[in-house]
C-alpha cells in the first residue's frame, strides 16, 4: 500500500467538508467508531423505517436525500431541527429521513475531522435485504482505518455494524467482474425493482469515484455513468474491468488517478 493512501483519505471533500460554524459539534461526540455509528443512527432515519415510525413523524415527510445532500447541509437540517446538535435524544421527528449513502458521507465528515482516514464504499449485501430474500442489496458504507493493525474495517453507519466479516459485503467492482464472467446472476443485485448489471456498472464507478473523493449522489457521475448498454463497446468494457481491478484489494489513489486521468469518460468539472 502507497504511503499516501491512508493519509488521502483523511482529506475533507466538497460533501464531507464542514462550515466553521459547525466545528463545535464535532469537537464534542465521541472517538470510538461504535459510539459514532450509534450516534449517527439518532441523527438519521432510512426511509424503509418510515412506515414502521409514522405515527411519530409529521403528516408529508418523504426521503430527503436531494435537500441534504453534503455534511454541512445535514447538519443544518439537524440543528434546525433541534438545536441541542447531535444527540441521542433525538426524536423521530427531529431526524432527517436519508438513505446509506448520506449515513456513510456524516460518518466519514466526522472521521476525517478527527484525523481517522476514511472512505466512502458502494457495494452489495445481503444482510440490508428482507429475510429470506436472495437479492444483494445496494449499499453504501465506510472503510475506516485502523491505525493500530494497518489495516481498513468495514463499517456500516446505517446498520450500525463496526469491523464486521469482509466476506459480507461485496464491492462493486467485485460483482462487476463476476457478473462479467456469468459466475452472478446481475438481476440478483440491486434495490427494489431496480436491479441488473446497468446497476451493477453505476456502483462500480460510484465506488470508483467515492475512493478519489468524490462521494456523489446516487444519479450524479462521470461521462461513463450516462452512457446507454448500446453505447458500451469493447472499449468502455475494458475501462469498466481496469476500474474494478483499482478498486479490488489493496487501492492505490495513484492508479485510480491515473485511470481517471487517461480517459474522457471518467472527467468531469468536480474532479479537475
Amino acid at each position: 500500500m502507497s504511503a499516501e493512501t491512508p493519509h488521502f483519505y483523511i482529506q475533507q471533500t466538497s460533501y464531507t467538508a464542514i462550515r466553521d460554524k459547525y466545528a463545535q459539534l464535532y469537537s464534542s461526540v465521541p472517538n470510538s467508531v461504535e459510539e459514532l455509528c450509534t450516534l449517527i443512527k439518532c441523527q438519521l432515519l432510512h426511509p424503509s423505517m418510515m412506515k414502521e415510525l409514522a405515527g411519530q413523524l409529521p403528516p408529508g415527510r418523504r426521503c430527503e436525500d436531494d435537500v441534504y445532500v453534503t455534511a454541512s447541509e445535514i447538519l443544518g437540517g439537524l440543528l434546525r431541527r433541534n438545536p441541542a446538535g447531535l444527540v441521542l435524544e433525538r426524536t423521530p421527528a427531529e431526524r432527517l429521513i436519508l438513505t446509506c449513502r448520506h449515513h456513510a458521507v456524516l460518518l466519514a465528515s466526522v472521521l476525517r475531522s478527527k484525523g481517522i482516514p476514511a472512505r466512502v464504499r458502494v457495494g452489495f449485501c445481503t444482510y440490508a435485504s428482507a429475510p429470506n430474500s436472495l437479492l444483494h442489496t445496494d449499499h453504501w458504507i465506510c472503510e475506516v482505518w485502523n491505525a493500530n493493525e494497518s489495516r481498513w474495517m468495514l463499517t456500516d453507519p446505517d446498520i450500525n455494524r463496526v469491523d464486521f466479516p469482509r466476506e459480507e459485503f461485496e464491492f462493486a467492482g467485485e460483482v462487476w467482474k463476476k457478473a462479467r464472467r456469468r459466475k452472478v446472476d446481475p438481476k440478483l443485485y440491486g434495490a427494489g425493482n431496480r436491479t441488473g448489471i446497468a446497476l451493477v456498472r453505476a456502483n462500480l464507478i460510484h465506488d470508483f469515484d467515492c475512493l478519489l473523493g468524490n462521494e456523489e449522489m446516487y444519479q450524479e457521475g462521470p461521462p461513463i455513468l450516462r452512457l446507454k448498454a448500446k453505447e458500451i463497446g469493447d472499449r468502455v468494457l475494458t475501462l469498466l474491468d481496469e476500474m474494478a481491478d483499482a478498486t479490488i484489494g489493496e487501492v492505490s489513489v495513484e492508479k485510480l488517478r491515473a485511470l481517471r486521468d487517461g480517459y474522457s469518460e471518467l472527467t468531469y468539472p468536480a474532479l479537475t
